[in-house]
């Protein structure tokens, strides 16, 4: 799943399973995800990415199994706020 450029976007009680990234936050997108479970992305992937001037809220989603790490927030501005979340058996992640 890829949201780019986008405001006030929600995700809610998705299951993602595999894919070269799990899901993309960017392009100074507004980002909310709910319920969710990110799971069996392959090859390095991340299962969640918030990326370019981007924020994301994570609350109660489960991102595990991914190869690359959990949840990526990367390029300094962008931001990430994970309630009640379990990110977990990542590859990248130091907690597995």
């Amino acid at each position: 799943m890829d949201i780019e450029d986008s405001q006030r976007i929600t995700l809610q009680g998705f299951t993602i399973n595999g894919g070269a990234t799990g899901v993309v936050c960017g392009d100074h997108s507004l980002c909310h995800f709910k319920g969710n479970t990110v799971q069996g992305v392959t090859n390095g992937g991340d299962g969640v990415d918030v990326v370019r001037f981007s924020q994301a809220t994570l609350e109660g989603d489960v991102i595990q199994f991914n190869s690359g790490d959990g949840l990526d927030v990367a390029d300094g501005a962008s931001e990430a706020s994970v309630t009640g979340a379990k990110i977990q058996y990542n590859a990248n992640d130091a907690s597995s």
